[in-house]
């Protein structure tokens, strides 16, 4: 410390922090890195920390949101296999009217619409499946293109703490890659190669001008890395949308399933209509006892069941999307060498962190 001032080589050490996301990687950090670098010699250092904490909130995001939506098309991938079986399956009877469903496999003499092994294979190519698991690779590539970008963000704020100059080029060249790859992926067209160094670029400035040359390029590239980013994310959002249309009803039809099979447990429906009521029911024990007791309560409860709507999951993608746009305005005021306000990108940060809490 300086006086009341952080000591601005304390910055160096960011990037060595960890943390529980897939890379090791932690917001946190640099975000505080960003607070902190407000405090140091010179306006550039304090904007270049902003530009970084905004980025690695960001990149960090689209990592942890994964998991959530990776058991989300898993989900629906079995609804979808348990809901055409049991619908094709029910019908099987054999000449006397009773259920024929048979476990041979692909056997001379076997219906493969009654047999289990044989439906299972069929279904391993169904629609729902298939796009899932084009969804599950393109998610798997975009977490690699955000913790590469988060990295070029931490290595921007060291840069502008201490001039690690070939750690910050190094890492923009890698993000530009992996951002490239996603994109690619979902049908956007790849950067040019980040190529050369940014003191290359500068020529022969002044020591003194140079490091705020080389944060100039570094800050021009990264904007079009994140705005790549952002188009690529676009088009994934599109992507899980199309599938969402596709898998929208499928959780109301397996409760139907259910309900048809009489494999529907009505006391949990029972209890939650108690409990909002105000009414004990006696526990588990007394719910059955009543519901054994009048069969009208008990087709209530699947009622209630059936026509509940489960709430929609939070959109991180949409709000990832909004705090990468805040954060190309930052950048776009460090280029016009204007004040790099954190307000710009708040309201889409504090959004981003919300859906976080709701998902994590």
């Amino acid at each position: 410390m300086i006086g009341n001032l952080p000591d601005c080589s304390f910055f160096g050490k960011a990037g060595a922090w960890r943390s529980r996301t897939v890379a090791g990687q932690h917001a946190l950090g640099v975000a505080l890195v960003g607070v902190m670098l407000a405090s140091c010699a010179t306006a550039d250092r304090a904007g270049a920390g902003r530009l970084a904490g905004t980025g690695v909130a960001v990149s960090t995001a689209l990592v942890e949101e994964i998991d959530d939506r990776r058991r989300r098309l898993l989900d629906a991938a079995a609804d979808d296999s348990f809901n055409y079986a049991y619908t094709v399956m029910s019908k099987c009877r054999d000449a006397a009217g009773r259920p024929a469903v048979t476990r041979a496999g692909a056997m001379s003499g076997v219906n493969p619409d009654c047999d289990v092994l044989a439906t299972a294979e069929a279904r391993r190519n169904s629609a729902v499946i298939r796009q899932a698991a084009r969804l599950d690779g393109v998610m798997r590539l975009r977490a690699e293109a955000a913790i590469a970008l988060s990295v070029a963000y931490r290595a921007f704020a060291a840069e502008a703490a201490y001039d690690a100059e070939g750690d910050m080029e190094d890492a923009v060249i890698r993000a530009a890659a992996s951002v490239s790859a996603f994109g690619q992926a979902v049908g956007v067209t790849p950067l040019a190669p980040v190529v050369g160094k940014a003191a290359q670029q500068i020529g022969g400035a002044l020591a003194d001008k140079a490091q705020r040359r080389r944060l100039l390029v570094a800050s021009d590239r990264l904007r079009m890395i994140s705005n790549q980013l952002r188009r690529s994310l676009e088009r994934e959002r599109d992507l899980h949308i199309a599938l969402d249309k596709i898998t929208a009803d499928l959780g109301a039809e397996t409760i139907r399933n259910l309900v048809r099979a009489e494999a529907l447990d009505p006391v949990p429906a029972l209890r939650d209509v108690a409990e909002h009521a105000g009414v004990a029911v006696g526990g588990e024990a007394g719910a059955k006892a009543a519901l054994a007791r009048d069969p009208a309560l008990e087709a209530a409860a699947v009622v209630t069941t059936l026509v509940r709507r489960p709430s929609q999951p939070p959109d991180a993608l949409a709000a990832a999307i909004s705090a990468l746009a805040a954060l190309d305005l930052q950048h776009a005021a460090y280029a016009e060498k204007k004040p790099v306000s954190a307000e710009d990108a708040a309201a889409a940060l504090a959004r981003l962190a919300a859906v976080a809490r709701t998902t994590g």
